[in-house]
């Protein structure tokens, strides 16, 4: 991807050629999103938390196959959340959150927490204490799903 940088171990992608940067990086990316929105499983899902929802791909995949749902969004670039903001529908839309992952603490309880090309940023240490938050976010029976 060419137009990035690296920011005290965060990666700023510019906002606006993201889809296309990463399109043409990833191959088969749409398919990788929607494979990832299809193996977050078929229950009813009210509300999913999206880390590193970035212009809201992964976040609009999900919302097609549970259509119900309500996502929240976390991403380090406020460029990032804006692009989200005009892709996913408003009334779909609990929050965004503008923040690290390896510093987000959810304040309520998803239904589903989902994450792609983001968590493999983060070192060892930051993984786990991410993932300790994750599992204490979900309840009984939610689902983490990272691509």
């Amino acid at each position: 991807m060419g137009r990035f940088r690296t920011q005290s171990a965060q990666f700023h992608f510019d906002a606006q050629s993201y889809l296309d940067e990463v399109s043409s990086s990833v191959p088969h990316y749409r398919e990788m999103q929607t494979a990832l929105a299809r193996s977050t499983g078929s229950g009813e899902i009210g509300s999913f938390l999206d880390l590193g929802i970035g212009t809201g791909e992964t976040a609009a995949a999900v919302l097609d196959v549970h259509p119900t749902a309500h996502v929240t969004g976390v991403d380090v670039s406020a460029d990032m959340l804006a692009e989200a903001r005009k892709r996913l529908p408003a009334a779909r839309v609990e929050t965004f959150i503008l923040g690290r992952l390896e510093d987000f603490v959810p304040a309520t309880r998803f239904d589903l927490v989902v994450s792609s090309l983001a968590v493999h940023h983060l070192t060892a240490r930051q993984k786990r204490r991410l993932f300790d938050r994750i599992h204490t976010s979900l309840p009984r029976g939610g689902r983490f799903v990272d691509g």
